[in-house]
């Protein structure tokens, strides 16, 4: 009798292994993963990119398309960037800083965070500096002058080896640029599993539960996330990755690492005429983000980033 005890234990045992294979594993690591399409040393034509890929939302990665920019070697080595652009070391910021799991906002310059984030759990993701703008080209689909009155801001993100929560944004799509060191997103289609939005934003009324943990997602507390796709980019320095809107995501970084996330409204960029795309003129080299007249005051990465945050996991 013991024996058949025993035997139908290893039995169920094994059974709810199998059943979810993904059970306590880190997120987007198990399960139906499925490469993002990509294209070599080239972004998706502006016409493409707001007629196919933004109204479908279809994540789509651009390899190696910002290793030809002018400026693009001043991001290899913080000293680099510190002896390249003068005044940079002296600029006051803002950065978060995650000591003793809480995060707080502290003040300094930017020469003290390059020296202190490497050893400490500090974050810099705020507007690009006004000194390092004109260092930065305006990527090519966001040149068209149609597209220019969408682009809602432009964040800069530096930060060390990290995990983040997960990320969620319904009012814009993302360019998600890597300047230096590499990382790996994993994204979740909310369109095709509304479950999943459901479970990141609970519908009005609804209370939200505890925050989900990246690195090991409990599939029990969180069904909605089993045998589901999810989307895998591997990006490196000089890649970029069209993240739609509603589409969840989670990044890992594996080292110390600089990004920049172009945000683009998503709903009046529905509504672009196709035949004014076909207008563009060619790409400028020379069209920095220190040209653009911001109309509206770019959202800060507490209002685009941070606020799409489930919760930073304990």
């Amino acid at each position: 009798m013991n024996s058949l005890i025993f035997l139908v234990t290893i039995i169920h045992f094994v059974f709810a292994i199998n059943k979810n294979p993904g059970h306590l594993k880190p997120f987007g690591s198990v399960g139906s993963l499925i490469n993002i399409k990509e294209l070599d040393q080239e972004y998706p034509t502006v016409v493409k990119l707001f007629t196919y890929y933004l109204p479908k939302s279809e994540p789509i990665l651009s390899r190696q398309i910002l290793i030809n920019d002018d400026h693009y070697s001043i991001w290899e080595t913080d000293k680099k960037l510190e002896n390249d652009v003068y005044g940079l070391s002296n600029t006051n910021i803002q950065v978060e800083s995650f000591k003793s799991k809480q995060r707080q906002r502290i003040q300094m310059t930017f020469g003290e965070f390059l020296d202190r984030y490497e050893k400490e759990p500090l974050l810099f993701a705020q507007n690009i500096p006004t000194v390092l703008q004109k260092y930065l080209v305006v990527p090519k689909p966001l040149q068209c002058e149609i597209v220019l009155e969408y682009f809602q801001s432009a964040i800069l993100v530096i930060n060390g080896i990290n995990t983040s929560p997960l990320l969620f944004g319904e009012d814009h799509d993302r360019l998600h640029c890597i300047l230096r060191g590499n990382k790996r997103i994993v994204l979740v289609n909310t369109l095709k599993y509304p479950n999943v939005r459901k479970t990141i934003l609970p519908e009005k009324g609804q209370q939200r539960g505890p925050p989900i943990n990246p690195d090991k997602v409990d599939f029990d507390q969180y069904p909605a996330f089993t045998n589901i796709d999810y989307h895998i980019a591997n990006l490196k320095s000089g890649d970029c990755l069209f993240i739609p809107s509603n589409w969840l995501f989670q990044e890992r970084t594996f080292e110390n690492t600089i990004s920049i996330i172009y945000n683009i409204k998503h709903q009046p960029a529905l509504n672009i005429d196709e035949n004014q795309l076909k207008n563009c003129s060619t790409y400028d080299t020379t069209f920095t983000l220190d040209q653009i007249d911001w109309s509206v005051e770019p959202q800060t990465f507490r209002d685009v980033i941070m606020n799409l945050a489930h919760s930073k996991c304990n």
